[in-house]
Formats: structure tokens, sequence, C-alpha cells
């Protein structure tokens, strides 16, 4: 649970997230879901570079390493 409920807007309609996990569930098919900062930044650090691409920063630590 966060310390405070979360607001987002999607076209003008506003939806309250109250606990991680809670998510929104848009007519296209896609969700939105709350999740703690940590598991962003894993995702992030597994999905942002496509296959064989060179990890510039990494989403955990935030370095940034230049390719050598």
């Amino acid at each position: 649970m966060t310390s405070s409920p979360r607001s987002i807007s999607i076209n003008l309609q506003h939806f309250v997230l109250q606990n991680y996990g809670d998510e929104i569930k848009k007519s296209d098919g896609t969700r939105m879901i709350m999740l703690p900062k940590e598991e962003i930044q894993e995702i992030a650090n597994k999905t942002f570079y496509a296959e064989g691409q060179f990890h510039a920063i990494d989403f955990l630590t935030f370095e940034i390493t230049e390719e050598k």
C-alpha cells in the first residue's frame, strides 16, 4: 500500500489507484498497473534495450557505462 492514493487522468477520465497492483483496463485492451519504483526499474532493465544492444544505463543503479 502507498502512503497516499495516486490519481491519473487518461483522455479526460480520472482514476484513483490506492494500492500497488491496482490497475486500469483501457477499452483497447491495454492495462496500466501501479507498481513500486523497484519493480519498474527491474522491468526497464530487462526490456529497454533490443537484443544484442549495448546496455549503457543500468536502471537499478543509475550507472552509465560507455561502450568500448
